[in-house]
């Protein structure tokens, strides 16, 4: 109904509509249901009552409590950045729907005000509270631990944290051109991207490579330790073909 707050289930990415827009982009991209899915993300950007249209009163833990008063998820998997690439990336690939440029800059300019530093490199908190949104800052101590949810791309250490989260902030950046973020697809810069190279290898069955063709070594950590795990071989095709979206 319109006005009520949404469950997280609702529009994110593991359960929720934005999943469901990203295989439809990829099986039937030209498809009304994919249009249908953008159009719902835009309406879900839109403020209710002061806050983001996606704040919501559910929690994505299943064994914590809901936070009091609800929260912007900034996560991946179940918060705000996932509807964030999947408008972005379709935008890139010449779909945009009514508002849909408009939805981005929204979901842009709340995660440019949760930004935070940790030794030079951004991060954001997991989750923003309504507390903390009447205080202005947020109570997180620094970046968490490695999360898929919250870092899609943390692979180690050396990564900056909550990289996923920048990376698709870049990524929606690209399209947002000149001084009135009005899209123009002939100025949006096209991402170089590697390729899941198969290589015969039981040891070893993917390599991760870059534009340049040259193996991306973090990547290459991250599936001995699935395979330490005795991960399966389409576990690590899945990984791999995520992982595709960041080099």
């Amino acid at each position: 109904m319109q006005g009520e707050r949404p469950a997280l289930a609702e529009f994110d990415l593991i359960s929720g509509l934005t999943g469901l827009g990203a295989h439809l982009w990829r099986r039937d991209p030209g498809g009304d249901l994919v249009k249908e899915v953008l159009a719902y993300l835009v309406a879900l950007t839109e403020p209710v009552g002061g806050l983001p249209g996606w704040w919501t009163m559910s929690s994505a833990s299943r064994t914590a409590e809901d936070p009091p008063g609800g929260h912007g998820n900034n996560g991946m998997a179940h918060g705000i950045c996932g509807p964030l690439a999947l408008l972005a990336l379709t935008a890139r690939g010449g779909l945009v729907v009514r508002g849909q440029v408009e939805a981005i800059g929204r979901i842009c300019a709340w995660l440019d005000d949760w930004r935070q530093d940790h030794r030079g490199a951004p991060w954001w908190p997991e989750m923003v509270s309504f507390t903390e949104v009447q205080q202005g800052r947020t109570t997180q101590p620094g970046p968490l631990r490695p999360s898929w949810c919250y870092e899609l791309t943390e692979l180690n250490h050396e990564f900056s944290q909550f990289r996923g989260m920048l990376a698709v902030s870049l990524l929606a950046s690209r399209l947002m051109v000149g001084g009135n973020d009005q899209l123009d697809l002939a100025r949006v810069v096209v991402l170089d991207l590697g390729r899941l190279a198969e290589t015969g290898n039981a040891w070893e069955p993917f390599q991760l490579l870059d534009a340049d063709g040259v193996l991306v070594e973090p990547v290459a950590v991250f599936f001995a330790g699935l395979q330490a795990e005795e991960k399966s071989v389409s576990t690590l095709r899945a990984y791999g073909n995520d992982l595709l979206l960041w080099w």
